[in-house]
């Protein structure tokens, strides 16, 4: 189903399968969505009835059924709950993880969207979630809405980690048109401020990016290193609002956000002025790779993964994997305005020879089917052809094994993730940071 373009566009999401009736998610009413139910006989909209209704600001993301219990999964900033109604619609219980924020999942789908298989039977009233967060490796929990009571079944053992040594927060900062964006952040607590920080970043499709416990980022941690995640605009976290703020003639958001998150910490003395390290794998890797050309003297070194660094000759030829349907994030380039504005950021072709770039680690993977293996290898030649091969501080790494996402286990991912975390410690002790 196409996305729609507008809050007036009726647009149906999914539906769900409760009894009698059927459930439809539907954004007639507001972008945030809200539940309607109508007659499994006739479930034309006349016989449309309100469950939840639209709440501006609190994005309804998921519905899961129990036979007595209808359980919506919403989230309100970056914070997320699980909402149980009865069959009347009334509010019985609310479970709200107390995280400043996190990643809540319920089902068995990669990431639980919208219509995940169940992990519960629907023939009682116990529903089991799972959290993760920067602290919280991930936990599975039980919650019985009889009683609304919850009982944790199982948490990813840490060995020799003491969370109590770190803390996670959350802080904004001014995007140019004043809209606050939120950033995840963690850190020891004894780190002196400002310090180095490495900030992940993703902003695109409406796809939000969430913190889960990732054990190598401790050794970042303890070296006085900040991690964080910049909620930019052209992401979901905020619901659809704001992804749409920052798609096609307006792509430029996502950037210029990222920029002023980076200022707002600097002026907050979180972060070292010469200590910023920018990263993001996929369509984030372009992000941080055209954020970088667009303001170079204000981080410390970048980070691409797997990178979108040549969005116009992506999407220019249609029989290129996935280029159609990049035309609804980023424009299209068949239309000349379009072309004009995608060339003003596109990685590949605002490199040269009077731009210069921080250090730049870049991979690619020979198996990738997202982003084709060349397309990196593209942007690494042209970068120092520009530069007359006098480009030290661009290193470049391809995989042989894995695809988009990697090695899916052995050696191989470990190595991978000691390789990067030895590049970053490396940069940061070259700042002086």
């Amino acid at each position: 189903m196409a996305p729609d373009r507008g809050t007036r566009t009726r647009t149906r999401d999914f539906a769900e399968h409760w009894h009698d009736t059927f459930l439809f998610r539907v954004n007639d009413s507001g972008p945030y969505w809200r539940l309607v139910r109508a007659p499994i006989s006739d479930p034309s909209r006349s016989r449309w009835e309100e469950v939840v209704p639209h709440q501006a600001g609190v994005t309804l993301e998921e519905v899961h059924v129990l036979e007595q219990h209808l359980v919506v999964l919403e989230r309100e900033g970056l914070r997320p709950r699980l909402v149980s109604r009865d069959r009347s619609g009334r509010v019985r219980a609310r479970v709200v993880p107390d995280l400043p924020s996190c990643t809540l999942t319920v089902g068995l789908s990669a990431g639980g969207r919208h219509y995940s298989a169940a992990r519960h039977a629907f023939h009682g009233s116990k529903l089991i979630y799972s959290v993760s967060s920067f602290l919280t490796p991930e936990t599975f929990i039980e919650h019985d809405f009889s009683d609304d009571q919850s009982a944790i079944l199982h948490q990813s053992r840490i060995p020799a980690c003491n969370p109590d040594q770190y803390v996670a927060f959350v802080v904004t900062a001014k995007a140019e048109d004043g809209a606050d964006i939120p950033i995840s952040l963690v850190a020891r607590r004894d780190r002196a401020n400002p310090g180095p920080v490495l900030l992940y970043v993703y902003g695109c499709y409406g796809i939000p990016s969430w913190p889960i416990f990732i054990g190598s980022r401790l050794s970042l941690l303890d070296r006085g290193i900040a991690f964080g995640i910049v909620h930019v605009r052209g992401g979901g976290e905020l619901g659809r609002p704001w992804h749409e703020v920052a798609t096609r003639h307006r792509k430029l958001v996502t950037h210029t956000d990222l920029i002023a998150a980076a200022e707002g910490l600097v002026e907050q003395e979180i972060a070292s002025g010469d200590g910023i390290i920018i990263g993001g794998r996929s369509a984030g890797g372009g992000v941080v790779l055209a954020t970088a050309a667009l303001r170079p003297d204000l981080f410390r070194a970048v980070v691409a993964e797997v990178p979108l660094t040549d969005i116009v000759d992506t999407e220019i030829d249609f029989t290129m994997p996935y280029a159609i349907q990049e035309t609804a994030e980023y424009g299209d380039p068949h239309i000349a305005h379009e072309y004009q504005y995608l060339r003003s950021y596109d990685p590949y072709y605002n490199l040269g020879a009077d731009r210069p770039l921080p250090p730049t680690y870049v991979d690619n993977a020979i198996d990738d089917g997202q982003v084709l293996h060349y397309q990196p290898a593209r942007y690494v030649a042209q970068r120092r052809s520009c530069t007359a091969d006098h480009d030290p501080e661009l290193v470049f790494c391809t995989r042989t094994v894995g695809g988009h996402n990697g090695a899916s286990h052995g050696p191989g991912v470990a190595e991978e993730a000691a390789f990067r975390l030895a590049w970053i410690l490396d940069q940061v002790r070259r700042s002086g940071s």
